[in-house]
């Protein structure tokens, strides 16, 4: 992959931040280990993006710079379509899997735009029906300072139906459910369409390759490195609310792809800069949901699982300090995986993969106010804020809810991934394990066994094991 492209979705602002702080070009590169010509280059042109690693890489130079404030969503040409990014021409038809809330939050979006036709699928005939039945009216999405309206074309659980001319389809779903939709996907889609997974951790490339294969076929395959939004569904099939969007996002393709024209493509949708990353890796080790959800959860309830409370606590801002604590040593443990991978592995490049508390500063930094400790950055993020934690009600109560995403997402494809690249780097996990048996014990599975990831329901997780990845060279960029 090249060192950098021409965007005709965003302009970099490296040479006014770099004006506003006062730091020479050659101080920045000195510093941040950027190639001057590159970094010339990037200042004399803004349409130039560099690679996101290389921008991580002097954020992490500079603590003062953020990521975000490098960039900016701006078209080139104020009248291309989304069809222009891939010449594509007249409507460019959309289909969002899913309909959570992410799923409304891009159905209601999308469906607002001229130059989009959107589609939703959905899981059954009941569900479809049940938003149709709502959904004539327009998908609200409520944003803090605006509100806008959207009409999906169709909502149905037919992939014969919501499939067929699609040029991009954009899985908004649980971990577990990806490789059963993309099975539905595939025999409808047409030659030269996208797809891909918003977000895309728990080794989503594995998933598409494996049931590219089993259909025999190839397309253009992408993953999304954050949800857009932070989003709350208000009304089902009616109205969303964004609690907090990111400044920016990441994305990357599967080998054979035109990266750069991904990249704008999905610029032009999100109406946000989406820069390029080199590896699926830099997302299946992101240290997002897949720490905070079970970290968080251990910390309010290991030890009083079958004790009803009054209601579902806030679960960001009621973090303790234990709770912090917990997952800053798991970050720190998925750091030493980043580290060994690197190490062993010619020619990886895991910038983009950040110590806990820094991702979640780049991500929301506009959202926060206080980040003098990871407690204080999870507790006062406002792009949290009103989050409770998945319960059920029961008599005297509400109990935690095993059934919830943060179990069934987040460990099998989240954890338990975790822990089969640790025995590929060679690296103890002594916390994520810690964490991982007692999720394990709630969700009444075994993946861990005597300090081994070879219990019976590691069958069914996202282990790379599971994709018949047992070394490190099978991990290697093609």
């Amino acid at each position: 992959m090249p060192q950098f492209v021409r965007s005709r979705t965003a302009r970099n602002q490296l040479k006014s931040v770099l004006e506003k702080a006062d730091i020479s070009l050659d101080a920045f590169c000195t510093r941040s280990g950027l190639d001057r010509d590159l970094a010339r280059s990037v200042v004399e042109d803004d349409r130039i993006l560099p690679d996101t690693e290389m921008l991580i890489a002097a954020g992490r130079a500079f603590p003062s710079i953020a990521v975000a404030d490098l960039f900016v969503h701006d078209l080139e040409d104020a009248s291309s379509t989304a069809g222009d990014m891939i010449g594509h021409a007249g409507p460019m038809q959309v289909t969002i899997c899913g309909c959570g809330n992410l799923g409304h939050v891009f159905g209601g979006l999308l469906a607002t735009r001229q130059d989009l036709i959107v589609n939703i699928l959905v899981s059954t005939p009941e569900r479809a029906q049940e938003l149709r039945s709502v959904t004539d009216a327009g998908i609200t999405v409520t944003f803090a300072d605006r509100q806008v309206t959207g009409t999906p074309q169709l909502v149905t659980a037919d992939a014969g139906q919501a499939i067929p001319g699609s040029d991009i389809v954009i899985l908004c779903l649980p971990s577990f459910v990806e490789e059963e939709i993309l099975g539905r996907v595939l025999p409808h889609l047409k030659d030269g369409a996208y797809v891909g997974a918003a977000p895309a951790p728990g080794g989503f490339d594995w998933k598409a390759q494996r049931i590219l294969d089993q259909h025999g076929r190839t397309t253009t395959v992408f993953g999304l490195a954050a949800i857009p939004w932070m989003c709350k569904i208000v009304t089902p099939g009616q109205e969303v609310r964004v609690l907090g969007a990111k400044s920016f996002n990441a994305q990357v393709t599967m080998p054979g792809a035109d990266s750069a024209q991904v990249s704008d493509l999905l610029g032009h949708l999100l109406q946000m800069p989406v820069l390029r990353l080199r590896s699926f890796l830099n997302m299946t080790l992101n240290p997002g949901n897949q720490l905070l959800h079970p970290g968080i959860m251990y910390d309010m309830f290991a030890g009083r699982e079958g004790v009803p409370i009054a209601e579902p606590p806030l679960f960001y801002e009621s973090i303790t300090g234990s709770a912090a604590d917990r997952l800053q040593r798991m970050s720190d443990e998925l750091l030493q995986i980043r580290v060994a991978l690197e190490a062993r592995i010619d020619g990886l490049q895991l910038s983009a993969v950040l110590p806990i508390g820094h991702s979640i500063l780049q991500a929301y930094a506009e959202h926060i106010t206080d980040a003098s400790s990871l407690q204080a950055i999870i507790r006062g993020n406002r792009a949290y804020a009103g989050l409770r934690t998945p319960m059920r009600p029961v008599d005297g109560g509400f109990l935690l809810d095993e059934n919830s995403r943060f179990f069934w997402e987040d460990i099998p494809h989240g954890l338990v991934v975790l822990r089969g690249l640790a025995d590929l780097a060679g690296v103890a996990v002594p916390t994520i394990d810690e964490v991982l048996l007692w999720a394990q014990q709630v969700m009444d599975r075994v993946y861990l066994v005597d300090g081994r990831l070879d219990g019976p329901d590691v069958a069914s997780s996202g282990a790379p094991q599971c994709y018949g990845i047992s070394s490190l060279s099978q991990l290697a960029p093609e």
